[in-house]
């Protein structure tokens, strides 16, 4: 479909994760960044530019932003109140990696995801399972990995990653089932 490209840098002790998006037909290039505090990962701001829409957040309390449709030509207002504390989805992917995983270690969190359709803004998600697992690449040969089964409680959709343990804590690949 494309490809992305992530790039995270530190700085002044807030980390920014910047994904772009370039679909293969070099179609409109699709660009998120994040900002989270690099000891916790609390979101501090967030902006997107996608093919129809621009968002802008601020995570103060409440949260405040810009959402602009590019279909419509309006700009919209934010202000937000989420009720459970929460990560920035873009950073849950390199969160699971950073957790104290072990066998038989469960969690719970909230991912927060604004959508300009719906209002819920923050969505459950539960690490259901950790397994110690061997993974064997082609290229690197044997990883000994922890396999972390993660739940979308208002899906049900199942993420499975595969986290090295010995390397990097956001190594990780993520397999989707359901």
């Amino acid at each position: 479909m494309g490809s992305l490209a992530y790039d995270i840098t530190l700085a002044n002790n807030q980390l920014t994760l910047s994904n772009v998006y370039t679909p293969k037909d070099n179609g409109k290039t699709t660009t998120h960044i994040s900002v989270a505090d690099a000891q916790t990962l609390k979101p501090i701001s967030y902006t997107s530019d996608r093919k129809e829409t621009k968002l802008n957040l601020d995570f103060t309390d409440p949260i405040t932003g810009n959402y602009y449709s590019k279909k419509t030509k309006k700009d919209k207002k934010l202000k937000l109140n989420p009720t459970e504390p929460f990560i920035d989805f873009n950073w849950t992917d390199h969160m699971i990696g950073t957790l104290p995983l072990d066998v038989g270690y469960k969690a719970r969190f909230f991912q927060f995801y604004y959508n300009d359709e719906s209002k819920v803004l923050t969505e459950p998600y539960s690490v259901k399972e950790v397994k110690s697992f061997s993974y064997y690449s082609p290229r690197t040969g044997k990883h000994d990995t922890w396999l972390v089964t993660v739940s979308e409680e208002s899906t049900g959709a199942v993420y499975n990653y595969i986290i090295d343990k010995k390397g990097p804590p956001t190594l990780a690949t993520r397999n989707v089932d359901g």
